[in-house]
């Protein structure tokens, strides 16, 4: 089969195998020596046989340059998923102990973290408390209360209309109460502990800030 017909069947063998069905024909090609063998020189326009050349051309396309290195790839990139998999769900849990969650936000750079009493931590930050429900069915929830300000029901509305991630109510005293839930169903981590009383810390900040503002006192 004379040489041009054995290149254009290498090419369509190649996009078989790899599906590289766009983007091959206007792929490069590469010169390499050790091929004692004519062979064409590509140009935009023409083919050129020099006689007597040393040439090995080889397309240079990474995902079609070696199938064993494309396997390799392929096999690492599924045991790398597997190995995260396996463990993160190992990691996840559907209930911690208050000791675990008081170990948790210790370990995150929280401080001041005392048990308030059974089933709820307290945490005290910048002279500020907060706390932090771990109830029975593994779900947790944190809790920031304001009193001496006077505030009706128009402005828990604003807060809750414009912030999200926590809700803001008035409770019997009519003090200001934000709250914020985090759901054990899927499974919890302690990244999701961490991230969750971090988002919530920043809401509180907010909140104190709101309420100050729209104190009718």
């Amino acid at each position: 089969m004379p040489w041009p017909r054995r290149k254009a069947a290498a090419i369509s063998t190649i996009r078989r195998w790899f599906g590289c069905w766009k983007r091959l024909p206007d792929l490069p090609f590469r010169m390499h020596r050790g091929f004692s063998r004519p062979g064409p020189k590509i140009f935009p326009d023409r083919l050129h046989y020099p006689a007597g050349a040393a040439t090995l051309y080889s397309i240079s396309c990474l995902s079609c340059w070696s199938p064993l290195m494309n396997l390799r790839v392929l096999l690492l990139s599924i045991l790398f998923f597997l190995s995260n998999a396996s463990h993160a769900a190992e990691d996840l849990t559907t209930h911690f102990t208050d000791q675990q969650l008081m170990d948790i936000l210790k370990q995150d750079g929280y401080s001041a973290v005392s048990p308030f009493k059974e089933g709820v931590i307290l945490v005290k930050i910048n002279g500020r408390s907060l706390l932090l429900f771990n109830n029975e069915d593994g779900d947790l929830q944190a809790y920031y209360s304001l009193s001496g300000a006077k505030l009706d029901y128009r402005d828990m509305n604003t807060w809750n209309r414009e912030h999200r991630l926590s809700r803001a109510y008035l409770d019997d005293e009519m003090d200001p109460v934000l709250e914020a839930d985090l759901l054990a169903n899927a499974g919890l981590s302690r990244r999701h502990v961490t991230e969750f009383f971090s988002v919530f810390r920043q809401s509180a900040d907010a909140f104190r800030k709101f309420v100050i503002a729209a104190d009718h006192s």
